[in-house]
Parts: structure tokens; sequence; C-alpha cells
């Protein structure tokens, strides 16, 4: 990690134009999520608890809560707000945790999340995530739900298929929805297949099968 940082550009990133958004994990579901998002961000939120809380300024906090819980996650922010540096406890890369996500920062400061280490696909060297895929594609009215996977392919090592549900009463053409990524995307994120499904399969929580969609014939 320490490597990766080293490698990285020594600029400070941009301040954000705006105020960011926040996605807090919970455990014990037993369906589909249903998320509940704040109509309004304030950074009041961390004022209120450090009002109440004497927390150091500018020093040092260890949080032993992982930060995608609401525990640490509280921690860390009022952490940050206070100038603090964090340190999280982990068995590998003391002082980091990796959460497997991949991102940027773009030139208003503000992150995107492109999708998962786990999930990206390499095709003829070049790095694929596939969320940024089927955002494009579920956007469209047509579209009910879309799963882009890697497959293996002789020539590029794997090559993009996308997995489409089309929206009712409509019918997708595999030619068209090539052009309109190309379109919209570099070239070598045009997914080679385009298969259309009934349904996307699920595990009971409601996530995607990535897995037997890369196994379908």
């Amino acid at each position: 990690m320490d490597e990766l940082i080293d490698a990285g550009d020594r600029r400070m990133p941009p301040a954000p134009a705006r105020p960011g958004g926040f996605i807090i994990l919970t455990s014990g579901t037993t369906g589909l999520p249903k998320g509940a998002p704040r109509t309004k961000v304030s950074p009041l939120a961390s004022a209120m608890i450090v009002d109440r809380i004497p927390f150091p300024r500018k020093g040092s906090v260890v949080i032993v809560s992982p930060i995608f819980h609401s525990t640490g996650f509280g921690m860390w922010t009022v952490a940050t707000a206070l100038g603090n540096k964090t340190v999280l406890l982990r068995r590998f890369d003391a002082g980091y945790m990796s959460t497997g996500d991949m991102g940027r920062i773009d030139e208003h400061g503000l992150l995107h999340i492109d999708g998962r280490d786990d999930d990206m696909i390499v095709s003829g060297g070049e790095n694929v995530y596939p969320l940024e895929i089927e955002n494009l594609l579920a956007a469209r009215p047509d579209i009910d739900e879309v799963s882009v996977v890697g497959v293996a392919d002789e020539e590029f090592g794997k090559r993009l298929r996308a997995y489409i549900v089309p929206a009712p009463g409509a019918t997708v053409d595999d030619a068209e929805i090539k052009a309109y990524v190309k379109a919209n995307l570099a070239r070598y994120k045009v997914p080679r297949d385009v298969v259309v499904l009934d349904e996307l399969p699920r595990n009971a929580t409601g996530k995607v099968l990535r897995r037997v969609l890369e196994e379908m014939d």
C-alpha cells in the first residue's frame, strides 16, 4: 500500500465542489436492502457529536470497528472532521484497510466508485470495470436489468458479454446495444456478446450471481 501511495500523484486532490454522500452497510438482513437516503447533507451531524464528547484534535485515533458499519463510520467521520490521523487495526497492511473498491477522484474533488477489484475484467490488456457499462445500459428505458461479465476468449483472454433483461414490452437489438456503448464509452468497453434473458440469476439476498453468468454458454 505504501508503494502504491508513493507512486501516486503528490498533488493534493481538489476540494469537493459539493458535499458527497455515504453508504453504510448493515448485517443481519434477510431480504433485499431498502435504501434510506438522507434528503439533506450537512456537517452539523459531526458538530453535534463533538459538542457532547471530548474527542482529541489533530492527533491520532485508533478505530477497531469496521468503518463500513455505523460505529466505526461515526468514529471515522468525527476523527476526520477534527483533523486526526486515523489508524485502522488490521492483520495485514498495518495502518490501512482494503475495502476492495476501486475508484477515482474527478476534477471537482468527488470520489467515483468504478467497481470492485475482483469484478475487474482484463480484456486484451485493458482493465474494464463492468459497473460503468452496466450503469450506462441500465439508464435506458428499454432495459430492465443488465449484468456485464468476462468470458474466456482465445485472442483477448477475456471478452465482454452483456446479459440483458428487456423492459416489459421492449425488444433489444444486439447491434444497436453495441453501437450505443461505443458512442458513449471507449471502444474496448463494448460488449462482444449481447444475450437476452428473462431474468438474472440471483442469490437469496438479491445479489446477481456473476459466476453463474460467466459459466453460461
